[in-house]
């Protein structure tokens, strides 16, 4: 009895079929969890996972390295359009934990010993904001670019040993010494989602 009359209003008011059909419809899918993986400066190379809430913001979190350490990190990208490519703008932040960092200086540098004695424990923070570009599917797999520029807090052990030569007359107390700059970043990457 009320398809019948349902169906004589709906006829009745085109505007009513409409607004009735809107309301039955399903919302719209968007990926939730996803993972990915990329490399960058300073924020080394890692796995990410990847939460995905709203159709326009990607948050991140996962392990990584930068070659003399272990590290965390996580951040969001904001995505103004669904565009197969598409714009983004991403801050990220994260730790690495102390390393030795000679061998990855040395692959760039011949430093000399008094480099390379602070280097053995090497750690730092850093905040990045990098706009990008990503290429593929919003719902799927997809490649992206970033760059901008970091904040970088580093800092350096070792500095009380090199600084006491062994002598018996002298002692010294020191800090490592810390370095707080901005910094040019860029990370490449791809990611999925399941």
């Amino acid at each position: 009895m009320i398809g019948p009359l349902l169906a004589v209003a709906l006829a009745a008011h085109p505007a009513a079929d409409t607004a009735v059909a809107r309301s039955y419809e399903a919302p719209e899918r968007h990926p939730v969890i996803g993972l990915g993986l990329d490399a960058g400066v300073p924020s080394g190379a890692g796995a990410t996972l990847l939460v995905q809430p709203l159709s326009w913001l990607r948050l991140h979190a996962g392990p990584g390295t930068n070659g003399a350490g272990f590290g965390i990190r996580g951040g969001a990208t904001f995505l103004p359009a669904r565009w197969f490519v598409r714009p983004t703008f991403t801050l990220e932040g994260g730790h690495f934990f102390e390393g030795d960092a000679n061998k990855v200086a040395q692959n760039f540098a011949n430093l000399p010993d008094f480099g390379e004695e602070m280097l053995r424990t090497f750690s730092y923070d850093f905040g990045s904001a990098q706009v990008g570009v990503e290429v593929g599917s919003h719902d799927g797999f997809f490649a992206y670019l970033r760059a901008g520029y970091s904040y970088l807090d580093a800092r350096l052990g070792s500095f009380e040993s090199k600084l006491d030569d062994g002598g018996d007359a002298v002692s010294v107390s020191a800090d490592g010494p810390t370095m707080s700059s901005p910094i040019p970043s860029a990370t490449l990457g791809v990611a999925f989602f399941l």
